[in-house]
């Protein structure tokens, strides 16, 4: 009898498992590998001010019938900020969506949230707005389109609804007062001292923006 093989397999199994356990690696990294050639792309021949950055912190969904918010409160920031889709439909299924960790890169008509604990990523744009050339490696993104895509930040202490307020207002609507966008602009964006507001439309409506305390 060949008492030997079975303490050699033995032996082989224990080595193979300390490999595996070894080179486990813990968790994975599920940060964007091309979020800096993203933002490089989107940030070449802009000037410095209006260069867009990489925000990482915990992010809330909140939907209504024709818009989602998507509420960021960015790590080491003394800022909340606050991003919103207006949609001719209802979306508010993406309720679905827990709140959990995200990064998140606002191109103006086109923003990634990507969360790092799921590995879900969710693409909101305007709908009249092709998907950049960059944006492409990204694969399997939840796409969400809608005829206004736009930004608010508040400085901590205040209320989000105390920042200006931007919309995109439907083509004919009357009675409203713009004190930036109205007519057949696109964009706007707005400041006071308690934060900001920006946003982009599409073809069929008009951008909207008042500084004033809402």
């Amino acid at each position: 009898m060949n008492l030997k093989r079975p303490f050699y397999l033995i032996g082989l199994f224990s080595i193979c498992t300390l490999f595996l356990c070894c080179n486990s690696g813990g968790p994975k990294d599920l940060h964007l590998k091309n979020s800096a050639d993203i933002l490089s792309q989107y940030n070449a021949g802009r000037p410095n001010w209006d260069w867009s950055v990489k925000v990482e912190g915990n992010v809330k969904i909140e939907a209504t019938k024709n818009l989602i918010i998507i509420n960021v409160e960015a790590d080491s920031s003394d800022e909340i900020i606050s991003y919103f889709l207006q949609t001719d439909n209802d979306e508010t299924h993406i309720l679905s969506v827990p709140p959990g960790k995200a990064e998140v890169l606002y191109l103006e008509k086109h923003l990634v949230v990507n969360y790092l604990d799921t590995k879900r990523i969710l693409y909101f744009k305007i709908k009249s707005e092709k998907k950049p050339s960059y944006l492409e490696p990204i694969e399997n993104m939840d796409e969400y389109a809608g005829f206004g895509l736009g930004i608010r930040r508040v400085n901590k202490g205040n209320s989000l609804g105390s920042a200006p307020f931007c919309s995109c207002i439907h083509a004919g609507t009357t009675g409203l007062n713009c004190p930036s966008g109205g007519g057949e602009g696109l964009s706007c964006g707005v400041g006071n001292y308690v934060g900001s507001c920006k946003i982009n439309c599409s073809g069929q409506t008009y951008a909207c923006c008042d500084p004033r305390i809402n």
